[in-house]
C-alpha cells in the first residue's frame, strides 16, 4: 500500500492458539514403545554467525570471514545482508521484518537502463583447504540458480527483487493496490551447498564477499549453517548429538 507505516489492527491480546490433540490408546503406545526401545535417527539444525558492516556508499566492501563449522558436517551454507533500521522505523511494519537481504544499487544515471550497471556481489566459500567454486561467482543468474538448487524449490520473487534488473517493481496499481518500489534488491538472499560430503577441519568455513554499490547504512550479515545431528531414543531416554 501506498503507506508503509500504517498501523495493524491487530489486537495481540485477543490471538488465540487452536490445536488439535490426537491421543492413542495406552495399551497402544506400551507396545510400541517395547518393540521400540531403541531408535536412531538424523536431523539437520541452525547455527547462526553474525556481524556488523558498515558502507559508506563509494568503497566496496571486501570481507573474508570464518562463519565457524569446524569438526561438523555441513550440508548448506546461507546468508543475508540485512539493513540496520533506526528506532523510529518499527521493522514489524515490514514484509520480513529485519530479515531482508540488500542487494547493491543499479546505476541508472546514463538513461533508466537498469542493466546498465549493476552493483556486484562476489561470492565464495572455503573449506579444508579447498574452494568450494574454482572461480568466485559474480552473476547473479548463477548466485539465483543456487539458491534454487540449494534449497530445493524456486523462490517465487522476481528479478528485480533479487537483483534490480528489468524494473518489474512499479507503482502501478495490481488488483487495487500499489506494488513498492522499495522492494527491488531486497531479497538477494545467497544459498550453496557443501558439494563433497565432508567434515569440515578444524579451520572452519570461510566466506569470501564483495558487495560493490552498496548504499551507504550499517548492515547486519547473517550467515546460517545447516548441521547435521543424530538423536538416539533409548528407554524413553532422548540424547542428541552432532554427526
Amino acid at each position: 500500500m501506498a503507506n508503509h507505516n500504517a498501523n495493524f489492527h491487530i489486537n495481540r491480546d485477543d490471538v488465540k492458539l487452536v490445536a488439535d490433540y490426537i491421543f492413542f490408546p495406552q495399551e497402544l503406545m506400551t507396545q510400541y514403545a517395547e518393540a521400540n526401545r531403541n531408535m536412531s535417527f538424523t536431523y539437520v539444525d541452525y547455527r547462526l554467525s553474525k556481524s556488523t558492516i558498515v558502507a559508506d556508499g563509494v568503497n566496496p566492501n571486501k570481507i573474508i570471514q570464518n562463519i565457524g563449522g569446524s569438526g561438523r558436517v555441513v550440508n548448506k551454507v546461507m546468508y543475508m545482508l540485512s539493513l540496520n533500521r533506526g528506532a523510529a522505523d518499527n521493522p514489524e511494519r515490514t514484509l520480513f521484518n529485519v530479515y531482508t537481504s540488500r542487494g547493491g544499487d543499479v546505476d541508472r544515471t546514463n538513461g533508466n537502463v537498469p542493466s546498465r550497471n549493476m552493483g556486484v556481489l562476489s561470492h565464495n566459500l572455503r573449506y579444508n583447504d579447498e574452494y568450494l567454486y574454482p572461480i568466485d561467482i559474480t552473476n547473479r543468474s548463477r548466485l539465483f540458480s543456487n539458491l534454487a538448487q540449494s534449497h530445493g524449490s524456486n523462490p517465487f520473487i522476481s528479478k528485480d527483487e533479487y537483483s534490480g534488473e528489468q524494473d518489474l517493481i512499479s507503482a502501478e496499481l495490481v488488483f487495487g493496490r500499489s506494488l513498492s518500489p522499495l522492494a527491488s534488491t531486497h531479497f538477494t538472499y545467497v544459498e550453496d551447498r557443501l558439494n563433497r560430503n565432508q567434515r569440515v577441519n578444524s579451520r572452519g568455513i570461510e566466506i569470501y564477499r564483495t558487495f560493490d554499490s552498496l548504499p551507504a547504512g550499517t548492515y547486519t550479515l547473517r550467515v546460517y549453517l545447516e548441521l547435521v545431528k543424530m538423536a538416539v531414543l533409548k528407554d524413553g531416554i532422548l540424547t542428541s548429538t552432532f554427526a
